[in-house]
């Protein structure tokens, strides 16, 4: 019964039915400058080592970086989509709990650093603790309204569907994964941040996924906070650092001075 139990579980994790383990590490600096920690949220599907250039550019800055993987399978389920009882359906709210957590655990200060359509947990995650430790945030490539038209574009370019059908069903299938009210809760958690909170919002003007008009519907109605925007006129899907390293590191380096404390 045991051998059985043990094959059952195992199954289960190659199918995609089981999350794998939630974790998070520290890259320390070589000569850490400031306070904060600058946490990485990745984008969708994107894993810990995605954010190596980015951990390398702030840790050359004198900052320590916290990377992760947030938990998720290609394979959805809809049997299998997180509910919580505090946030509701989807898998946004889960992540928000992994965010959540990883900011909790790390001392001190923080900035947020977040990518894509993963911003938008970042953000529940800082109304759920009431922003508390998190002095800034910078947001590449999100977070957006028209979460359709930018679904759309995932499936058109990044992950090509067969055929209109196909592509109208993953369509449907990846909003209700995501959450069903994914405009009203992210205008509910950015009218959340406190007065002048300072945001650092960059935007690739070729971006084929996310176009900046759908960044900049997400922050029109929050004219309370502390707006900064990086524009890259050719820039992108978050290819900023890679692309276009001659605007992005100073734009961020800037920023990044302004709202951390040195030692």
């Amino acid at each position: 019964m045991a051998l059985l139990n043990l094959d059952i579980k195992r199954a289960k994790k190659i199918l995609g039915l089981q999350p794998k383990p939630f974790k998070f590490e520290v890259i320390a600096a070589p000569e850490k400058k400031f306070e904060e920690t600058i946490v990485f949220v990745p984008f969708f599907f994107g894993k810990k080592e995605h954010m190596k250039r980015h951990v390398e550019f702030v840790n050359e800055l004198g900052y320590d970086a916290a990377v992760f993987t947030l938990s998720v399978h290609k394979k959805f389920i809809l049997s299998k989509i997180p509910f919580d009882s505090e946030l509701g359906w989807g898998l946004k709210h889960q992540w928000t709990r992994e965010i959540s957590e990883v900011l909790d655990k790390i001392p001190g200060n923080k900035i947020i650093f977040s990518f894509s359509n993963p911003t938008s947990s970042a953000l529940e995650a800082m109304a759920l603790r009431k922003v508390k430790d998190v002095r800034a945030l910078i947001c590449d490539g999100g977070p957006f309204y028209d979460l359709l038209k930018c679904n759309w574009n995932y499936f058109t370019y990044e992950y090509p569907m067969g055929n209109l059908p196909k592509k109208l069903a993953a369509n449907f299938v990846a909003r209700t994964i995501w959450t069903p009210k994914h405009e009203d809760e992210l205008h509910r958690d950015l009218s959340a941040l406190p007065a002048r909170f300072p945001i650092l919002s960059i935007r690739g003007w070729k971006d084929p996924l996310v176009p900046p008009s759908a960044i900049e519907k997400a922050f029109r109605a929050h004219s309370h906070l502390d707006l900064d925007v990086l524009n890259l006129p050719d820039g992108k899907h978050l290819d900023g650092l890679k692309n276009q390293a001659e605007i992005y590191r100073p734009k961020v380096l800037e920023f990044l001075a302004f709202h951390s404390k040195k030692i």
